[in-house]
């Protein structure tokens, strides 16, 4: 169940509808190899945005991963296209090399235009979205050492100047043994800038907090402390907290009707507020972490 909420922003223009038609917000609505999917690609074709595509992590093979085993060590090699956005990607990684909690960095190299990332796979760990998924929602006791975990990971982030700016279940592996997360995937990363507005998202589209929405703006805890509400909401649920562009504007999650405690409600009511959100630097002062 959820509410519908009346007192936030104006409906977008009619320009800011023209926006979220970039492949980069609707994509992830269309079903592969649908008649939609092929005619929403021909109609990317006559606009010229197929090469705004080779952002969407998500499209056909156009990134593809695979491990090998060299030297006793379980090496990921993901393929991406060479563009600006990738090479941000590098410098995060490169950046974050040895850091606990983060995915890592082993090396890279070029062929041709192709950019292969190099970065070290754990055979025991599975994706989030298959370990929620598995268990039809997480207990409070998981979640919180889970959200610990990567709001740490993300204040270091933070303090060395990267925007992940795409947290969700696609971007985290964790080990079912010990709960320990990685947040990889930062294809969609920027510099981390605490007083600039970003113009630009290229995440998931059911992360988009509501400003870059109806506005075309968000500050970098925004998007970052939305992320998080999203994702704690899906770690309970097993369901996504907005379901379409318009529920993300106008309609509330009922996090009352959570059998959780009010501590957690508080917390994720902060996350998911529509005007003013909790900061990622306060999250673990929160009487629910304490």
């Amino acid at each position: 169940m959820s509410r519908t909420r009346t007192h936030y922003l104006n409906p977008p223009k009619y320009g800011n509808y023209k926006r979220l038609l970039s492949p980069n917000l609707t994509w992830n609505l269309i079903p592969r190899h649908s008649l939609l999917f092929e005619l929403f690609f021909f109609l990317f074709q006559l606009e010229g945005w197929v090469v705004r595509l080779e952002n969407i992590k998500s499209y056909k093979n156009k990134k593809t991963s695979f491990h090998t085993v060299t030297q006793d060590k379980h090496v990921q090699v993901c393929l991406t296209r060479m563009n600006s956005q990738n090479k941000y990607e590098l410098t995060a990684l490169q950046k974050s090399k040895n850091i606990p909690g983060l995915v890592q960095y082993i090396g890279h190299f070029t062929v041709n235009e192709n950019l292969y990332l190099v970065e070290q796979f754990n055979p025991h760990a599975i994706t989030f979205h298959q370990f929620v998924t598995d268990k039809n929602g997480l207990s409070e006791t998981e979640i919180h050492v889970i959200l610990t975990q990567l709001i740490n990971t993300l204040l270091w982030c933070q303090t060395h100047g990267i925007l992940h700016n795409d947290v969700n279940y696609q971007s985290i592996l964790i080990n079912p043994a010990n709960l320990n997360i990685v947040l990889n995937n930062f294809g969609a990363s920027q510099p981390w800038y605490s007083d600039k507005l970003y113009t630009t998202y290229k995440g998931s589209l059911f992360n988009c907090c509501p400003e870059y929405i109806s506005h075309g703006k968000y500050t970098a805890q925004e998007m970052t402390t939305w992320s998080l509400g999203v994702l704690m909401f899906f770690m309970l649920t097993g369901n996504h907290a907005f379901q379409t562009i318009t529920d993300t504007l106008y309609v509330d999650p009922d996090t009352e009707r959570l059998l959780i405690s009010k501590e957690a409600q508080h917390f994720l009511h902060q996350c998911l507020n529509p005007t003013t959100r909790i900061k990622l630097e306060h999250m673990l002062d929160h009487p629910w972490f304490k």
